[in-house]
């Protein structure tokens, strides 16, 4: 899944945030930066995610966000299949 958030300061392939054994965790992948509880992180290296994480992309203020939950990813799409019987 992806996430586009639409400021100068976030190229389209800013971060990767992914699940992996059980845990959720972040990359940065840019320039600009990302930092993770106003600490910048270091370029393509792994952290670890925990609810109420602040989480910034680029150097202004305005693209902060707080990570509300750490839960496994779920499917929102479900196969709509319809059983048709023979018998009826």
């Amino acid at each position: 899944m992806s996430t586009v958030i639409n400021h100068l300061e976030i190229s389209r392939h800013h971060a990767a945030i992914e699940w992996t054994q059980n845990t959720q965790r972040i990359k940065d992948l840019n320039l600009n930066g990302t930092w993770l509880n106003k600490k910048r992180l270091k370029k393509n290296t792994f952290y670890q995610l925990y609810a109420s994480f602040i989480i910034q992309f680029g150097n202004f203020n305005n693209n902060v966000f707080t990570l509300a939950d750490t839960s496994p990813p779920q499917d929102i799409l479900l196969l709509d299949v319809q059983i048709k019987n023979n018998d009826q």
